[in-house]
Order: structure tokens, then sequence, then C-alpha cells
């Protein structure tokens, strides 16, 4: 299907969302781990969302992407902003990190720094790190988020 027709949604709450990659052969068990962590921390709620989406082998044209160099499945949590989404994420966050997802960095997720970047993507985050430093010495391109995942 052509995207606007497979995921044509409205949505007209506030609302944020949480995506990051895993491998393919990985989807189920972390879908399931992640329903259960909302279950967990709300017994008596509904996730708004759990969007997922898939990618082919093969994307290399990227040194820090999620789906890089991998078949990946790409998960994207949708929570309702006006009903505390903050402990979901943050336990989300944990769990990403402990299973080693990566996250998709135009979204929400305020517990990945340098470090952890660093342990995700090897030797494509220092290239990275090393063209940052090449074509922007000053910062004059930084701000508070990137400071956080790039430093300085």
């Amino acid at each position: 299907m052509e995207s606007n027709e497979a995921f044509n949604r409205t949505i007209y709450h506030l609302h944020q969302e949480l995506e990051f990659t895993v491998s393919f052969e990985d989807t189920f068990e972390v879908c399931r781990r992640l329903k259960e962590l909302y279950e967990e921390l709300y017994p008596s709620g509904t996730l708004h969302a759990l969007r997922v989406r898939f990618t082919p082998d093969g994307h290399d044209r990227t040194l820090i992407g999620a789906g890089r160099d991998r078949r990946s499945t790409w998960i994207d949590l949708v929570c309702n902003d006006s009903r505390g989404f903050e402990r979901y994420y943050a336990a989300a966050q944990e769990l990403i990190k402990e299973i080693g997802a990566r996250p998709y960095l135009r979204k929400f997720f305020t517990a990945f720094g340098k470090a952890d970047l660093a342990k995700l993507h090897g030797e494509n985050f220092t290239k990275f790190l090393n063209l940052v430093e090449e074509h922007d010495p000053n910062r004059k391109f930084a701000n508070e988020f990137t400071r956080r995942l790039f430093g300085r």
C-alpha cells in the first residue's frame, strides 16, 4: 500500500512518540515485553498505539541511523500526552537500552546520551563525531539536544 493509505490516521489529542528499531527476528518478543510493561504500569489503561513497520537489510547510507545494516523492525510507542506517559516511557527506555535497540533520534527519548550511542553504533559513532568536528568545529549548529547526544 502507499504509505498515506496504510498509515493514514488523525490524532486530535496531544501525544508523544518513542520510536526505535530492533532486529526483525526480535519483533514479537520485544512487542510482548513492551505490552507487558505497559499493563504492569497501567493495569486499567490501554496503550494508545503500538505501531510496527519494517525495513529490509542493506541500509548503510547513514552512520548512526536506527535501521542501519540490518533487517529492522521499527516500533513506535504512541501515548496520550494528557494521561502521563512519562512513567511508561522511562521504563520503556530502560528496556530499550537493555535489549540494545537503537532509538530513532527524531522522536521522544531522554534517557540516552553520548555513551549510549557510542555503545550502539561503535566505530560508526566515532566517524560521525569526527565529521561533526571537521564540519562544525565551533558547534554553531549545536543545541541542548545535540550536546547531550554528541558531547561538547
